[in-house]
């Protein structure tokens, strides 16, 4: 997630800001405001923040076929088109989506919305980070 085009959020004003640990997306539009914390852990893996307190959010979301996205719905609710089907999520929900069926129109009835997204880009993974991964698990899953 490093650029989006212009229109890629549809009417809404996008705002980049860069920091030396990620990036800031801040959306805003009529009903107001959306941002997406953006952190780079491991090479092809992203963690997102979202926070929205607007009532709405299209995206013109094509993953490409390498990548899986997670979402986990923390606050709030939202209701949004996945592959061309709705869902409707509220806390403490999970979606996985991929190539086919990533997100393209988000509404937040309550204009509160806060989650939490993993993106896995396995074309970027390197064996290194997969090392890292399985040494954690191996150290951790036994508990």
């Amino acid at each position: 997630m490093d650029n989006f085009p212009d229109g890629f959020f549809g009417s809404a004003r996008l705002k980049t800001v860069r920091t030396e640990d990620g990036t800031i997306y801040r959306l805003t539009d009529a009903s107001g405001t959306g941002i997406m914390t953006c952190y780079q852990i491991f090479p092809g893996i992203s963690l997102i923040y979202n926070d929205f307190h607007m009532a709405s959010c299209y995206c013109e979301a094509v993953l490409p076929s390498c990548c899986v996205e997670l979402n986990h719905f923390r606050e709030g609710r939202i209701e949004a088109e996945y592959g061309g089907r709705f869902c409707y999520l509220g806390e403490g929900d999970f979606i996985c989506a991929s190539k086919n069926t990533c997100c393209t129109a988000s509404c937040f009835p309550l204009s509160h919305y806060h989650g939490i997204s993993v993106i896995l880009d396995f074309s970027r993974i390197g064996e290194g980070t997969c090392v890292l991964l399985s040494d954690f698990f191996n150290r951790y899953s036994r508990t």
